[in-house]
């Protein structure tokens, strides 16, 4: 892709409007003779996207090509150990406003994602507590390289992977683990934990029956969730910690009336900054039409 800004008269025409389109595009004719893959490593084309930059505009160049191979879905063990999608990219990115910055691009992925592996119901069948188990994770690995100073490289690395168990009926389990890093030793760390679950007794439902006597609890749906999320971060700056806590419980009434209660705890910390502390109770309640 090109493109580029250059200053426009006010009061134009639409005939003069596009003389100066015209005369953009073929002052950019670069753009149409760039050999694809070669325009990666061209020696010439950061000059000549320079040449149309003068005069106060601007002018960019991207080049970008990416190869991937994605495999069907087994539906079996191999699904966990085999990679379902990889892929790898290059991308030159040139842009010009009275000085010209060239920096390539270097990227690659790897995915995976397998369904049913390790439960009770799983084709491997290792473990009996939970009976099906969902996986998704992923890896990515970025490199820019400025032209005229190769030394001056940075890489990021990223990477992502979530579990989810079904235990039994309503009963599940979430986690989920996301991570960064870069070459400048900055970071960032999140982690994710969900328990939800059917529900048998709560003081909500007591004093749902201390009003309304003729409500049973009886084929009512009551679930809880407990979620912890955790964020770990820093940087040449600043270094930071986030930690929440949630509970919630969800009660039906009716067919149309749903209960919900929340309580919430917080924590966030800029070291040597400031600290928050925080908690929260909710009650409210949900109407279907």
């Amino acid at each position: 892709t090109a493109g580029g800004k250059k200053t426009a008269s006010v009061n134009g025409t639409y005939s003069s409007d596009f003389d100066a389109l015209t005369d953009n595009f073929n002052e950019k004719d670069w753009y149409y003779t760039a050999a694809p893959v070669a325009d990666l490593i061209s020696s010439s084309l950061p000059g000549d996207v320079l040449s149309s930059a003068l005069n106060n505009q601007t002018a960019s160049y991207t080049g970008a090509y990416s190869l991937s191979w994605r495999r069907n879905f087994y539906g079996n063990k191999y699904d966990f150990f085999i990679p379902s999608d990889v892929s790898f990219s290059f991308t030159r990115d040139i842009s010009a406003s009275g000085t010209c910055t060239d920096i390539h691009q270097a990227g690659s992925s790897i995915s995976y994602s397998a369904v049913n592996i390790f439960g009770r119901k799983g084709s491997l069948r290792l473990l009996k507590c939970f009976e099906q188990d969902e996986y998704t994770s992923s890896l990515e690995a970025a490199a820019k390289i400025p032209r005229n100073s190769p030394f001056d490289f940075t890489i990021q690395i990223s990477g992502y992977f979530q579990g989810t168990f079904y235990i039994k009926d309503q009963d599940t389990i979430k986690f989920a683990l996301e991570g960064t890093y870069s070459q400048d030793d900055s970071w960032s760390f999140k982690s994710t934990m969900l328990y939800k679950r059917q529900a048998y007794s709560s003081p909500v439902s007591s004093i749902v029956q201390l009003f309304s006597p003729e409500w049973k609890r009886q084929g009512q749906k009551l679930t809880r969730s407990d979620s912890l999320n955790i964020s770990l971060s820093e940087d040449e700056y600043y270094k930071k910690q986030n930690i929440s806590y949630l509970h919630e419980f969800d009660m039906s009434v009716s067919k149309y009336i749903t209960l919900n209660t929340d309580i919430s705890l917080g924590y966030q910390c800029t070291w040597d900054k400031i600290i928050y502390l925080n908690a929260g109770i909710t009650v409210g309640a949900t109407i279907n039409f």
